[in-house]
């Protein structure tokens, strides 16, 4: 089973272990070029800055998949970013967590979302279209999302997702055998 929900600001590290586990192809995907150990762990010393959001999937307690919402904290757009391991790939981990980024952006009054995706990145283009986004390609390809304005019906979602994640996690904390020293 696989568990969304958004990392906490102690969970970088988590986050950078996801990024740092991608293969070759998949970093290409994520960052665009290929992309080395260091220049991940530049990435994520970066985080926090301006406005960010990430959203994780989580198996078996471990970070598998996110999707990185990046703005400037000036205006009402933001850029999208998603990475899942090959482990969870097919499995709609991807469409899943944009779904929620979605969902999450529009709630914080964000208005439009970008993605950026290479020519060949098929999935990122499906997830795109799925979310009524609109495709240009160029070199690479554009992604753009327009976000309908909150509404009582996508607070109460995020609010009922944010809930049962939450739930999830005491539930699996508890069920963990207790050593007794």
């Amino acid at each position: 089973m696989i568990l969304y929900r958004t990392l906490l600001a102690g969970e970088l590290q988590r986050y950078r272990n996801h990024l740092l586990r991608l293969d070759g192809v998949d970093r290409r995907s994520r960052f665009l070029v290929p992309t080395s150990d260091p220049i991940i762990e530049t990435h994520c010393d970066g985080l926090g800055r301006g406005w960010s959001m990430t959203i994780g999937a989580f198996k078996e307690g471990v970070l598998r998949g996110a999707v990185e919402l990046v703005g400037d904290g000036r205006s009402d757009i933001v850029e999208l970013a998603v990475s899942v391991e090959a482990e969870v790939q097919n499995d709609g981990v991807g469409t899943e967590l944009v779904r929620r980024a979605v969902l999450t952006a529009r709630n914080r009054g964000i208005k439009r979302i970008t993605m950026v995706c290479l020519r060949d990145n098929r999935r990122m283009q499906r997830i795109c279209r799925k979310i009524d986004g609109i495709l240009d390609f160029d070199e690479d390809v554009i992604g753009d999302v327009m976000l309908k304005p909150a509404d009582a019906m996508s607070v109460w979602q995020e609010w009922m997702l944010s809930g049962v994640a939450a739930w999830a996690v005491v539930a699996r904390r508890i069920g963990r055998p207790r050593v007794r020293i």
